[in-house]
């Protein structure tokens, strides 16, 4: 019979910054695993937390975003979302980002869910949101960096998106099944 692995912590030596900018940074952590032996290059990404959210408006339509996205050099649909900043807390960050990207607005929110984005490397987490009755009354106001083309879409074409790997960011296709859990089922086959 095999030994199965035991699910210990493992034990943090030291740390130490690998790299501190702006937009990216990476800790290298010296660790000691439950086994006993020492791992001296763990790198750890501290990512931040992200906060997205899942719009539908009054009618019934998702609200995504179209947009390139340079680390996979390609044009994806996601739905809005954006790091979370230091003075803010995820309900916030989901508002501005939902205003900046598309220029729809939400009155309230519901916790869908909080996940951690990559754990194997990454510290960062997820938050998801859904926010019923979006309205577009607001202008957007892109980060220097954005290019978006707003899409409006109903749960069934969403769905297909998905189904035909149109949507494959994850944090967007774990959105999209938890809001139509919420809000109603379509056919899944």
């Amino acid at each position: 019979m095999e030994k199965q692995p035991s699910s210990k912590r493992w034990k943090r030596i030291s740390s130490a910054m690998a790299l501190d900018e702006k937009w990216f940074r990476v800790r290298k952590d010296v660790v000691e695993l439950p086994n006993g032996k020492i791992m001296d290059d763990y790198f750890l990404w501290l990512s931040g937390d992200v906060a997205m959210i899942v719009p539908v408006t009054a009618n019934g339509k998702m609200i995504l975003v179209r947009q390139y996205k340079y680390g996979a050099d390609e044009v994806l649909v996601e739905f809005p979302a954006g790091f979370i900043d230091k003075d803010e807390n995820p309900e916030h960050t989901v508002l501005r980002e939902l205003e900046e990207e598309t220029g729809y607005s939400a009155k309230e929110l519901e916790l869908l869910g909080e996940f951690d984005a990559s754990p194997t490397k990454s510290n960062g987490k997820t938050f998801i949101y859904l926010a019923r009755n979006v309205i577009n009354d607001k202008d957007m106001n892109l980060d220097i960096s954005e290019d978006i083309e707003v899409l409006v879409k109903s749960k069934e074409e969403v769905m297909k998106m998905v189904e035909r790997g149109e949507i494959r960011v994850s944090d967007s296709v774990a959105a999209f099944f938890l809001a139509m859990k919420k809000i109603g089922k379509v056919n899944i086959r």
